[in-house]
């Protein structure tokens, strides 16, 4: 009997890659990469040799995402004269001793904080206040765009998905993850116009997607956009 979890190891390219294998009840085999490395879920009747030779089969994805998830991790380092992009607008990080404050001016982002040598207690600041400035900029857009193609909504909230961009349930709430605000107005508008097209057709049927292209004709280029963004907007986490 094979166990639920498990630590692995296999060489790609001359390189140890170690990672965890998760079985469950599941019906196919999916590999991800997140802050721990490489994660595999497969469905118990799926033999060892089958997982490995799929992971070989896919070690220059499995390589390419590690090194560029790397690189995201050691980027997520907040400091002086590091730079983000805010709603595809940069920004250079400054910080100062002071009461704990983030805030936005021309091309600065102002951070001052009592914990000035503590990276943990800055980064949280941060996304603390990265989130509120998103659900404030989400709840104009979703009003804007709802009511100029005639939608109806309940509320808006950010969500922390690591899996989703967006969701719409029945009763009208849409949930955006905050982390679209680290992309551009393009690819945020889509996303938003892709959760209210749910308010009408709670499915992805073809008529779901004629909506979708008939309030967003260029929908197949934006979403292409952030299947291409969407692992660095994980940068922070």
């Amino acid at each position: 009997m094979f166990k639920k979890q498990s630590k692995e190891s296999i060489t790609l390219n001359n390189q140890t890659v170690a990672f965890t294998l998760k079985r469950s009840f599941r019906k196919t085999v999916t590999l991800r990469i997140n802050e721990t490395g490489l994660i595999v879920n497969a469905p118990f009747i799926v033999s060892r040799n089958y997982i490995y030779a799929l992971v070989m089969k896919k070690k220059e994805w499995v390589l390419s995402k590690l090194t560029l998830f790397n690189t995201q991790d050691n980027n997520s380092v907040i400091k002086n004269e590091g730079s983000i992009k805010i709603l595809n607008q940069p920004y250079q990080f400054s910080i100062s001793q002071g009461k704990d404050n983030v805030s936005l001016e021309e091309n600065i982002c102002h951070i001052t904080t009592k914990n000035i040598n503590d990276s943990q207690h800055i980064k949280k600041l941060f996304i603390k206040w990265l989130k509120n400035y998103a659900l404030n900029y989400f709840e104009q857009e979703v009003k804007h765009l709802a009511k100029h193609h005639g939608f109806k909504f309940k509320e808006v909230k950010v969500s922390n998905a690591k899996t989703r961009w967006g969701t719409c349930n029945g009763k009208g709430t849409i949930r955006l993850n905050w982390r679209l605000i680290l992309s551009s107005t393009e690819v945020i508008n889509y996303v938003i116009c892709h959760e209210l097209c749910h308010l009408s057709h709670m499915n992805h049927s073809h008529k779901f997607w004629s909506l979708v292209a008939q309030i967003c004709p260029d929908y197949k280029i934006v979403s292409n956009e952030l299947k291409k963004q969407g692992f660095s907007l994980y940068r922070f986490g």
